[in-house]
């Protein structure tokens, strides 16, 4: 029985006939960034609202250092891409 896949491989990407991407690299890497941004975002927001529902302090506290630490790092890389 054969699997249900695409059966693409990396091999079929290297086609020198297929057009080029749409996006730039500058683009693409922003766009990434963006993505990950929004998923680091959510990740502490919802530490924070699970620690504030349990009422610990200390954890969040955790999460408000841990999100300082994560928008640190987001600026940092979007300056390092020039935006």
């Amino acid at each position: 029985m054969q699997s249900e896949g695409t059966g693409a491989t990396m091999s079929d990407q290297d086609d020198s006939s297929a057009p080029p991407p749409d996006v730039s690299p500058e683009d693409g890497a922003t766009e990434l960034l963006d993505e990950y941004q929004e998923a680091a975002i959510d990740y502490c927001a919802d530490g924070m609202r699970e620690a504030k529902l349990a009422g610990d302090d200390v954890a969040m506290y955790h999460w408000l250092r841990v999100t300082r630490e994560v928008v640190r790092k987001l600026i940092a890389q979007r300056e390092e891409l020039g935006g």
